[in-house]
């Protein structure tokens, strides 16, 4: 009886040493629920954006002048699943002409910064964005990576106000889960 007992424990522990290597393989995921933008000024002709499928998102902008600069200041806000703590990151700025030129310093959402860039394929390399032109981004999502495998998961909701030459032009919201 002893010898089964030990048995059974060796293979309890090599079946919890499997899963544990096994969980820490998987890849965390994006899973976007909703996307939508407004328009806050006149820089801009029109901006539409939404979710393409759950794992990406897509954006038209149709310029109305020269765009010699195209800024977001965002606010991301993540919620750990099945609590009320909230982490709000504020002021994260994006500048789409630093990402078109791949001139973004690595951080902790540099992942944020190379999604954007790989899907900007209908964009200039640099700025300005011309006149009267359409820029289309399709297929923008994110490669998660770099992010550690031990990161909660979360729902996120992500805000951003782009200011086209320093002018508030549109507003750009997504939420959804990160697990």
């Amino acid at each position: 009886m002893f010898k089964n007992e030990r048995k059974d424990r060796i293979l309890f522990f090599w079946l919890l040493l499997s899963s544990l290597i096994l969980l820490s393989q998987t890849k965390k995921e994006i899973y976007f629920a909703d996307a939508r933008c407004f328009m806050t000024g006149n820089k801009i002709a029109n901006a539409t954006c939404g979710v393409k499928d759950r794992k990406s998102l897509y954006l038209v902008i149709q310029t109305k002048n020269v765009l010699v600069s195209l800024v977001g200041i965002s606010r991301l806000t993540l919620n750990t699943i099945g609590s009320k703590n909230a982490i709000t990151l504020n002021g994260v700025r994006l500048d789409i002409c630093q990402i078109l030129a791949g001139a973004f310093r690595p951080s902790l959402l540099s992942f944020i910064n190379q999604g954007l860039r790989d899907s900007f394929v209908e964009f200039p390399k640099k700025c300005p964005l011309k006149a009267d032109t359409t820029y289309r981004a399709h297929n923008i999502s994110f490669d998660t990576s770099a992010v550690p495998r031990f990161t909660p998961d979360y729902n996120f909701t992500f805000s951003a106000i782009f200011m086209a030459n320093n002018v508030a032009s549109f507003e750009y919201w997504c939420w959804g889960v990160f697990n």
